[in-house]
């Protein structure tokens, strides 16, 4: 059974290696994706750009 760990933008649990391991943490594939063509104009954009804030302030990155 594969390890599993929580992605730091969504908090899915994905199936390592089933991502984009950044730091030592996890973005999984449908955040990774979401990012790459998300505009600053969608409603979703503060959500997702917190989540990457998470993973590049994150304690030991």
């Amino acid at each position: 059974m594969a390890k599993a760990i929580s992605c730091m933008v969504c908090g899915n649990n994905v199936p390592v290696p089933r991502g984009l391991l950044i730091h030592g943490f996890l973005l999984c594939r449908a955040c990774e994706d979401r990012i790459k063509n998300i505009s600053p104009g969608d409603p979703d954009y503060g959500f997702y750009m917190n989540g990457l804030k998470k993973i590049w302030c994150s304690r030991g990155a």
